[in-house]
């Protein structure tokens, strides 16, 4: 068998099949020659795509002009003939292409076109300081949160451990922990395994690791049918109220799970497209277990189906980007979706040379077909013919491993392009453009691999992206970035920005001319990249992205779903009470409290006489004394973050423009008004 169509190396478009799905439809035409006479009866046709699934047709052998359904990106297709009876063996004798599936011209690709509009059902925590202060100081315990993910080192558990390191050092105004964290994991019982590379190093942060086994006993597989045990026992689970309406041989499949999850505050959860349902039994066990808020955090975007809660069972989406949140929203969730955009180490901004006669361009990314690395190799292919009579030297590396590294390699080389590192191909010699493949590298070495090897990073995804961390990583390295701008990008990187290059046609050739633009153009080069580190660390009108950032938006989610609304006279109470005598407080005239310099105290009590005597004057007076007890007069210092002071000025200042917007504070008329209803207090 031959693949005729599509060519090798080809870029094509195929047929858009109208979901808006990004799916199309590449026509594929096989040639079976030297075919046995009874050859189409009894031979079958088996692919595979992607190094990934595999699938059969036959026999009789299919006809040999075929329609195959693929989403944007780059393929590798093998082709074999096998016998009826044979097995499937592996693919060493098949026939292979290598292709890029590209939108067609004109077609929209997804990505936020103007400026990003408010969705419903869409919310974004505050990440510069603590919302909810004085409810986690009033807790008699740390708000306990359970994660549950995977103990490699990926995307997902990164952005876990980093939660580890930084929420359990917030502290309450009185100097207690406000977090508590915990992470869960599904492994056989092998209890002194370690499972990954994460683990020893949430252990050196004190956080506990609980290893859970559930398993469905036989007797049950056998009623519920091989292959439906998932789904049946997440029906059985949901249909319960309590853990006792279960039966006991159902209640010991989850019963190590709720183990685990009892009595923590949060569970939160890292949801794959094809663990769906095994999610909704963590998520309905968790329910069972008492947990009163559930988080899934979805690993990626994805169609047809919609992420395990979003039916409203779940408190709320974790996303990225606020393009992920409309994403799921417009798609029919229900349940809210809570912008956190992944974090970095912001660290210093380090000052970077341009080398004028030098230009290396990387490729930051796992090496799969969503991320069209293809793309990549065909523009550095262009770029690199361009200049291989020149005296600039242009080179380009791939940082990053994947199911697609041996046919990237080959088509590399195919290209003309010299191949060093190469794992399938032979390292080469002499002249032509060098394409360094350096494989998988350690998270924490990506970045200095980027630091001190790489000028430009090219981001060649034209599928929907949640975010993109390695462009971040970049810009805060002072990289000049290049991107076609879908999805989640844009909440760092639009079209006209003039801290990296939005390119607007997703196509070989519309990368191709950006490479030669910031190529040609070394200043410019430099000043994408300056412009970007300070914009990614929130200055010059950009967002903070660090990691501290992070750490607060989280802090605020959890406990903003803890602790209960307050209204401004509540807060106003929260911040002014914490460890005053009650008493006192209600007792005592504020003047008084006044003349021993007690100020939290006066401001308590006039703040528990707000609901029943309400009035403009009392309202400037809470203002006042709220702020006279920081001593920000006295001090004239600002109150550092996340503490009661900063929080008492930021009630005064709300309290006095609910009183008389735009009016000037009159002590001495708030305390003759507050005399008076002391007077009258005591008089009644």
């Amino acid at each position: 068998i031959k693949i005729a169509e599509p060519l090798q190396d080809a870029v094509v478009y195929g047929e858009d099949d109208g979901t808006g799905q990004n799916i199309r439809g590449v026509r594929l035409v096989l040639h079976y020659y030297d075919l046995p006479d009874d050859g189409y009866d009894r031979l079958r046709v088996v692919t595979r795509v992607d190094r990934g699934y595999t699938n059969t047709l036959g026999p009789p052998l299919p006809d040999s002009t075929l329609t195959l359904s693929s989403r944007l990106g780059t393929h590798f297709l093998e082709i074999v003939l096998r016998d009826r009876d044979e097995p499937d063996g592996d693919f060493g004798d098949a026939a292979t292409v290598t292709y890029d599936l590209v939108p067609a011209p004109g077609d929209a690709i997804l990505r936020e076109a103007g400026e990003v509009k408010d969705v419903e059902g869409v919310i974004r925590p505050r990440g510069d300081e603590l919302s909810h202060a004085a409810c986690l100081d009033r807790r008699e315990r740390p708000i306990r949160v359970v994660l549950a993910g995977q103990l490699q080192l990926g995307g997902q558990s990164m952005l876990a451990l980093e939660q580890a390191r930084r929420l359990p050092l917030i502290k309450t105004w009185s100097g207690r922990r406000a977090f508590s964290l915990d992470f869960a994991f599904a492994i056989p019982p092998q209890p002194n395994r370690t499972t990954g590379p994460l683990e020893p190093l949430l252990k050196a942060l004190d956080v506990p690791v609980h290893k859970f086994y559930t398993q469905i006993p036989g007797h049950l597989v056998r009623e519920w049918g091989r292959g439906n045990t998932t789904n049946r026992l997440s029906s059985i689970l949901a249909a319960a109220r309590h853990l006792d309406d279960l039966a006991e041989d159902v209640r010991g499949i989850i019963q190590p799970f709720v183990d685990v999850v009892k009595g923590a505050d949060i569970f939160s959860f890292t949801n794959h497209e094809n663990h769906r349902h095994d999610d909704r039994t963590m998520v309905e066990a968790a329910r069972l277990a008492g947990v009163p808020h559930i988080l899934c955090e979805p690993s990626n975007l994805w169609w047809g189906s919609l992420p395990t809660g979003a039916d409203g069972t779940a408190s709320a989406l974790v996303v990225p980007s606020h393009f992920a949140g409309r994403f799921w929203r417009e798609r029919g969730a229900l349940t809210q979706a809570a912008v956190v955009p992944p974090g970095f180490e912001a660290g210093p901004i380090l000052r970077q040379e341009t080398n004028v006669s030098r230009v290396r361009f990387g490729f930051v990314g796992r090496l799969a077909p969503q991320k069209s690395p293809g793309l990549f190799i065909r523009a550095a292919a262009a770029v690199g013919a361009a200049y291989r009579h020149t005296p600039l030297d242009v080179s380009f590396a791939v940082l990053g491993d994947g199911p697609l590294r041996e046919p990237l390699e080959r088509l590399a080389h195919r290209l003309g392009l010299r191949v060093t590192g190469g794992r399938y191909v032979s390292e080469e010699r002499g002249p032509g453009t060098e394409m360094h493949f350096a494989g998988w590298l350690e998270p924490s070495d990506v970045r200095a691999a980027v630091r001190e090897s790489l000028d430009v990073v090219v981001h060649s995804n034209v599928l929907e992206e949640t975010f993109c961390m390695c462009n971040v990583e970049a810009m805060a390295e002072g990289k000049a970035v290049v991107t076609f701008g879908v999805g989640g990008v844009s909440e760092y990187l639009r079209r006209g920005d003039a801290h990296g290059i939005v390119v607007d046609t997703p196509s070989v050739a519309g990368l191709t001319e950006a490479l030669l633009r910031v190529a040609e153009d070394s200043e410019w080069r430099r000043r994408l990249g300056a412009e970007a580190a300070p914009r990614v660390r929130g200055l010059h009108g950009g967002q903070d992205l660090s990691f501290d950032r992070m750490a607060v938006q989280y802090a605020n989610l959890y406990s903003g779903l803890v602790c209960p609304a307050r209204d401004l006279n509540q807060r106003a109470q929260d911040v002014a009470c914490v460890g005053v005598d009650g008493e006192k407080a209600d007792d005592e005239n504020p003047g008084a409290l006044l003349r021993r310099d007690e100020y939290w105290a006066a401001a308590c009590g006039v703040a528990r006489l707000l609901p029943s005597n309400d009035n403009p004057q009392m309202r400037q007076l809470l203002a006042l004394l709220l702020g006279e007890a920081t001593r920000i007069d006295r001090e004239n210092v600002t109150p550092l973050l996340n503490t009661r002071e900063r929080e008492a000025l930021l009630v005064a200042a709300a309290v006095a423009e609910s009183g008389l917007p735009n009016t000037t504070l009159d002590r001495r008329g708030a305390l003759t008004a507050l005399a008076a209803q002391y007077l009258t207090k005591a008089q009644g």
